[in-house]
């Protein structure tokens, strides 16, 4: 069940895997430039670190207020210090 705590890590990590496979291969270029031969480990750090920045924005900037800006902090913000 995804609730309004959750979905931002759905949105991370489903974009964060789509970021993934869009620099998949320039990862896999540099690997073997680099380090003349591919490391799984290398590529698992690249796909966790992809998943790790989309979902720490996804949790950062998720849900985006709508509408009156005041009025959304007043309702939803604490009093006070």
């Amino acid at each position: 069940m995804i609730d309004r705590w959750t979905w931002p890590a759905a949105v991370g990590v489903g974009l964060g895997v789509l970021v993934f496979l869009g620099v998949l291969i320039p990862v896999l270029l540099v690997q073997q430039r680099r380090y003349g031969r591919l490391d799984a480990r290398r590529v698992l750090g690249a796909a966790a670190l992809a998943v790790y920045v989309v979902t720490l924005l996804a949790y950062t900037l998720l849900p985006l207020p709508s509408g009156d800006l005041a009025a959304w902090c007043a309702a939803h913000g604490v009093p006070g210090a």
